[in-house]
């Protein structure tokens, strides 16, 4: 079972706390962090301390994905930039799980079963021969 100040330790270290910093603050030298540090336990405690922080921080950029779609949609109407234009609209395309880097095959029915592997195409190619 960990200290207080060995819990402490692993909140301050999982915040980014400088380890000179946060042995200063519980009273604690440089070497008994890091002597703490070799310990499975101590590892044990970062670990799931870090854990449980990703965690946290994925919940609170969830709750402003909304936020951030807007942000994109603003970049890719607005930017003068044509690549932050671009980029953006990439972005917002990813979201919704279009990939712009892959072909997309596009068919058209026409109420019938028929064999044609895309009538769109062939429509297409049809008008660039004419």
């Amino acid at each position: 079972m960990l200290k207080d100040n060995q819990l402490q330790a692993v909140e301050m270290y999982v915040s980014g706390m400088p380890v000179t910093e946060l042995s200063e603050q519980i009273g604690i030298t440089r070497k008994t962090f890091y002597d703490w540090f070799k310990k499975d336990e101590f590892q044990k405690a970062i670990e799931e301390a870090l854990e449980l922080r990703v965690k946290e921080m994925k919940q609170q950029i969830r709750g402003r994905a909304k936020e951030y779609i807007l942000i994109l949609e603003d970049v890719a109407k607005k930017s003068k930039n044509d690549m932050a234009r671009v980029t953006a609209v990439t972005k917002l395309l990813g979201i919704i799980g279009l990939d712009p880097g892959t072909k997309q095959e596009i068919t058209v029915s026409h109420g019938k079963e028929d064999d044609s592997k895309n009538d769109l195409m062939d429509i297409l190619q049809n008008k660039k021969a004419s």
